[in-house]
């Protein structure tokens, strides 16, 4: 049995600067995918899908690079650092989404545009809410 074939980054960012249009959310796993699928649904935003990180190759040497945890959190801020290096502008249809863990806790913050974090309670709109502007 072969396993499942997963995108490269630079696939990704190809496919981005053919396809502008292309609304992408990702996020670090089922549970989250879930979440993000029933918040876009109850926003009547369409058009958009909703990807979890095991489907995208992030090589683990670029996790390490950027500085972040080896686990699927820190698979979704390398991503988002690089979509956000290679697309500049072009990034506004993506979004990368994840858990805020301990990071209120400890003071971490991140500058990246296409990241926005998931609490308990609530998602946190400010990444979701530029996928909706332009709706059908």
């Amino acid at each position: 049995m072969n396993p499942i074939e997963r995108r490269l980054i630079h696939e990704l960012v190809t496919m981005y600067k053919l396809e502008p249009k292309i609304r992408d959310v990702f996020v670090e796993g089922s549970l989250d995918r879930s979440l993000v699928d029933w918040f876009l649904s109850a926003g009547q935003v369409k058009d958009v899908s909703v990807r979890e990180i095991d489907s995208i190759d992030v090589p683990t040497d670029l996790v390490e690079q950027a500085g972040f945890a080896k686990n699927n959190r820190g698979r979704v801020l390398t991503l988002a650092r690089e979509l956000q290096s290679k697309l500049n502008a072009e990034a506004s249809s993506i979004a990368c989404i994840i858990d805020a863990d301990f990071d209120y806790i400890l003071n971490n913050t991140y500058t990246l545009k296409v990241s926005g974090e998931r609490t308990t309670s609530c998602v946190v709109c400010a990444s979701v809410a530029m996928l909706r502007h332009d709706r059908a």
